[in-house]
């Protein structure tokens, strides 16, 4: 199979997943919050992302995400804010700390991997701001993790798994 589409294939068989969660539990957000991480997984030629660098810089970005919702937009909808208002100001601050934090945290683990950007956005700003909705997140990037851990460095050439 054509590497294009070997990749193309992945990125489905990822969306699939992270879909098929979104549907089972009705957090549709998960997929705007995974969108960009699936691509890149699937299209990545070097393969050398593994799926515990997936797992703990997602799992940071949700952490620096929900830090910055509560201290700046928690109970505000982003989706009704006003423009030019305070509450507007909150909504914009608290993506702009998250993104702080996520580079910060990122930095002190060695890693950088520019869709946590997304997701810690996608938090901070309160799309995904519920116990249920940061449970099924946080479900979402293991699957992805674990996928691509099982999956992600498969060589199709030979049929083994890479090292």
């Amino acid at each position: 199979m054509a590497p294009e589409m070997e990749n193309a294939a992945y990125v489905g068989v990822l969306a699939i997943a992270i879909g098929a969660v979104a549907l089972l539990t009705g957090h549709y957000a998960v997929l705007l919050a995974l969108a960009p991480t699936v691509y890149l997984l699937g299209t990545s030629d070097e393969r050398e992302i593994t799926g515990t660098t997936v797992l703990t810089t997602h799992l940071l970005a949700v952490v620096a995400g929900v830090i910055a919702y509560l201290l700046f937009a928690q109970g505000i909808d982003p989706l009704s804010v006003e423009a030019q208002s305070s509450a507007a100001f909150r909504v914009i601050l608290s993506p702009i700390c998250a993104l702080i934090l996520t580079g910060i945290g990122l930095a002190l683990l060695d890693e950088q991997f520019v869709t946590a950007h997304v997701m810690t956005t996608i938090v901070a700003l309160g799309l995904l701001r519920t116990p249920q909705a940061l449970g099924t997140l946080i479900l979402s990037i293991a699957l992805l993790a674990s996928i691509h851990t099982l999956f992600g460095k498969f060589d199709s050439t030979d049929g083994q798994l890479t090292t």
